[in-house]
């Protein structure tokens, strides 16, 4: 039998012994099956069943490995209960694991009885990495982590209570180090960031203030989000990315949606009631790639978020110049502020080449939009054609 499954590139791992009974320790089994691989890769096959293994279920060093379930309501992969280990459930490396895919199956990793750990990892400069129509339930810290990636696609993924973020883009470290040419698509993300941490949303990139970080091209469409305890999506140092059509309601401590970056296109978005922050957060720093520059913000819905704003613009830093921003064709309300430049405790900050324009501000608390803080210098701008309360 697994003589004719090796021969059809198909490797089922019941044929190595795994049992699937949510009671048997299937680790060695499946160990078995992925070392009956090829160093071409395969395909590595999960019949319906509950597969109880190790905390480190599997670690991909071949390249061109699919881990291929009947369906993700049918597989579940789920770590065997240990409150010491903090062990991923699935890494992806080496450089040479590239083609990497995973789909039709369930990651279990227990938490909070097991503390931490991801649910899959993808490191060492890795490319070409496909997850898709996976589940990822009680992960200790995020689902899917990856850093150095090239060329990645998370699409039609449910991941429900994570420790810290859903989907995270690690920091790749310095140039030329990158993240770049991601496709997040049509994920459904419940009840991220469960240890309420700085730095981690249901969907992240991470980045670090005053460094230069590459995280670029990106594509983020189609999320639905679902009462993360802090921040919905955030995306520091992001460039050259489309961030459209996904849904964020009821962050708990954080922004709806806060991006710090340079060259984005932010449309279409439906944000709101997040509890304690804006809707929206443009973060605004010295560097390039985090100051936001040349970014558009047009066609989204952005209400109810209490009590703040509905979109905010930051500076993160002193003598920061806020430029080259277009908010245009958004509906804010239900919060205090439509849209509020909150400069508060920031010196030197200037605004020059920002255009508010043809934005719908009805219905806020206490205004469509006002400065809060010292008076920034103010060049070139443009406040136009909003439609306002009367």
């Amino acid at each position: 039998m697994a003589a004719a499954a090796c021969a059809s590139g198909l490797f089922d791992v019941k044929d190595y012994g795994a049992v699937g009974d949510g009671m048997t320790d299937d680790s060695a089994a499946l160990q078995a099956a992925y070392s009956a691989l090829p160093d071409s890769g395969g395909a590595l096959y999960f019949p319906p069943g509950n597969y109880l293994a190790q905390p480190t279920i599997l670690t991909i060093q071949k390249p061109n490995v699919a881990v291929v379930g009947a369906h993700r309501s049918l597989v579940k992969l789920t770590a065997v209960a240990n409150p010491d280990n903090t062990s991923d459930m699935i890494g992806v490396t080496t450089p040479g694991a590239a083609g990497f895919v995973m789909c039709g199956v369930t990651l279990d990793s227990g938490y909070p009885t097991r503390p931490g750990g991801n649910g899959i990892v993808i490191t060492s400069n890795t490319s070409d990495v496909r997850i898709h129509d996976c589940g990822f339930l009680n992960i200790g810290y995020s689902a899917i982590g990856f850093n150095s990636l090239t060329h990645g696609w998370f699409e039609r993924n449910y991941i429900h209570t994570c420790g810290t973020a859903g989907i995270r883009a690690n920091d790749p470290g310095p140039p030329p180090a990158a993240n770049s040419d991601i496709w997040i698509v049509d994920n459904q993300i419940i009840g991220a960031d469960q240890s309420n941490s700085q730095g981690n949303a249901a969907i992240q990139t991470h980045g670090i203030l005053g460094t230069v970080r590459l995280q670029r091209r990106f594509h983020i469409l189609n999320n639905t989000i679902d009462h993360p305890v802090r921040v919905g999506i955030g995306l520091d140092q992001l460039t050259g990315s489309i961030i459209h059509g996904n849904t964020v309601f009821g962050p708990h401590g954080g922004e709806a949606m806060a991006v710090s970056g340079a060259r984005n296109r932010i449309t279409g978005n439906d944000l709101a009631d997040s509890t304690g922050a804006a809707g929206l957060l443009l973060w605004c720093g010295k560097a390039h790639e985090q100051s936001n520059a040349d970014t558009l913000v047009t066609g989204n819905l952005i209400h109810d978020n209490h009590p703040n704003q509905g979109i905010a613009i930051v500076p993160a830093e002193d003598r920061v110049t806020v430029r080259q921003i277009e908010v245009t064709g958004n509906r804010c309300w239900g919060q205090n502020y439509g849209l509020q430049l909150y400069t508060s405790g920031r010196k030197g900050t200037r605004v020059q080449n920002v255009l508010i324009s043809n934005n719908h501000l009805v219905g806020n608390r206490l205004g469509a939009y006002t400065f809060f803080g010292l008076r920034p210098v103010l060049r070139g701008n443009l406040v136009a054609t909003n439609k306002l309360d009367a």
